[in-house]
């Protein structure tokens, strides 16, 4: 992140926000992915636009997910992913999720 310049592209897929308690698979590292990160994340993306970096990111379509990235900074676009796994095949199919940009 610290060589990125103006111009540059980056883009996180980080773990997304549970959408509820059975869909917490945010334990990628020992210390888990949880709010603090989340946060974290969010803030690095705003001190790479101040740099001109154009910064993409994708998360769940939740309302935490909205208030997290409601500077004017970013720009929130809804898309329906389609998902093909899950231990319920009743539940599988599109879900909503977030393209946010600074661009």
């Amino acid at each position: 992140m610290t060589s990125a310049k103006e111009g540059d592209f980056v883009y996180f897929d980080p773990p997304y926000i549970p959408v509820n308690q059975t869909a917490n698979f945010t334990n990628y590292t020992p210390n888990g992915f949880g709010l603090v990160q989340q946060k974290i994340l969010r803030d690095t993306a705003l001190q790479l636009a101040s740099k001109g970096v154009n910064v993409m990111l994708s998360n769940a379509d939740l309302p935490l997910t909205a208030k997290l990235y409601s500077n004017p900074e970013f720009k929130i676009h809804h898309v329906q992913a389609k998902r093909s796994i899950n231990s319920n095949g009743t539940k599988r199919g599109k879900v909503g999720e977030v393209i946010i940009t600074t661009y």
